[in-house]
């Protein structure tokens, strides 16, 4: 696994690994697909900077109003 801590404390890990079956299928595709995909790879250098996250802004509004 790959374990990585964020500055909030939490910890997340994913596995680092594809595993198949004898037969060759695999099992660790599966996803959830988002309704909304940012414009950019990353968030704009000014808001890292700044401490600004409007993709996560963004998506505590969209969750609230649901």
């Amino acid at each position: 696994m790959l374990v990585r801590h964020l500055p909030n404390g939490w910890i997340f890990d994913l596995s680092k690994e594809e595993y198949a079956t004898p037969d060759g299928s695999t099992y660790g595709h599966f996803s959830i697909r988002p309704d909304i995909f940012p414009e950019a790879v990353l968030l704009p250098l000014s808001e890292r900077e700044a401490g600004v996250d409007s993709w996560l802004e963004l998506a505590l509004l969209l969750a609230s109003s649901s």
